[in-house]
């Protein structure tokens, strides 16, 4: 019996890993998770411990295609595909270290977040543009060597619209690991450009990079504020105020001023590119010293 449990697991895990979207990866984390119920009290848990531990090593090990970057990359990150992203958010969102108990719960709220993904309700970033802006944000202030200076940042491109958001920035706890972005396909009623959505979610990156805690107020911010007379009664506010300001200051970059969204003054741009090329300059003067 305990045999038949086990290749049951197996087979559950091997579902999980050939899984390119959210309706056939939910399925298998359901048939994991009953198949980790079945047989949590055999062996005092050492069964358990295996599953779990051989779902952590699965996932681990089909992982490692994006640890490395494409030969002659421009720049520190990874776009990973649609059909890859759905399990890469998986990988991110489970503690694979944790304990089985951890692991479990984890899988369960994943389960539960993949209710959020909708039917694409608009064209979501093409790769061609994620690489302009990426190019442009590198090749003129640094920025992506700021935000993933050793791990390479992964962007996970996601054929899905979401309940909430247009795209999102997944932050750590740990420094050493960069932000993940998530492109989603935006809302139809999106009042934004995609590419201005992709670069505002850079802005979110680049603030953690600096500063360590996006609560904390980059250095500057709000001198650059008082000039443009702008306020913010939040700290979701002022986060959401520096990722706009970083945004503006990418797309000011030449090639990109088609995507420059029209609620804004191109006016205000040139000054947020200086206050962005000071942030950087003060980083890397931080770095040498």
């Amino acid at each position: 019996m305990e045999s038949v449990a086990h290749e049951h697991g197996a087979a559950t895990i091997a579902a999980i890993l050939s899984s390119q979207d959210f309706n056939s990866l939910k399925s298998a984390i359901a048939r994991y998770i009953t198949a980790a119920e079945e047989i949590k009290d055999k062996n005092n848990g050492m069964n358990l411990w295996k599953l779990c531990h051989d779902f952590s090593s699965g996932i681990g090990a089909w992982a490692k295609q994006y640890d490395q970057l494409p030969r002659g990359a421009k720049y520190n990150a990874l776009v990973v595909q649609p059909e890859h992203s759905p399990l890469m958010m998986l990988k991110s969102f489970v503690p694979l270290n944790g304990s089985p108990l951890e692991v479990l719960d984890a899988l369960q709220q994943f389960n539960n977040r993949c209710d959020e993904f909708v039917p694409p309700e608009s064209e979501a970033i093409s790769g061609s543009e994620i690489n302009k802006v990426l190019n442009a944000a590198q090749k003129t202030y640094r920025l992506i060597e700021i935000i993933a200076p050793d791990k390479p940042m992964k962007i996970l491109r996601l054929n899905y619209s979401h309940a909430v958001y247009s795209s999102q920035c997944g932050l750590y706890d740990n420094p050493s690991n960069p932000a993940t972005i998530m492109v989603y396909h935006p809302h139809a009623s999106t009042i934004y450009n995609r590419v201005y959505i992709f670069a505002h979610e850079l802005g979110h990156a680049f603030h953690k990079a600096i500063t360590c805690d996006v609560n904390i107020t980059p250095k500057g911010f709000n001198e650059l504020n008082e000039r443009v007379a702008a306020k913010f009664t939040s700290t979701e506010d002022m986060q959401e105020s520096f990722a706009d300001a970083i945004a503006l200051a990418i797309l000011n970059v030449r090639g990109l001023g088609t995507h420059f969204p029209t609620q804004f003054s191109k006016h205000i741009a040139p000054m947020f590119s200086r206050y962005l090329h000071e942030l950087c300059e003060d980083y890397f003067r931080k770095e040498r010293a």
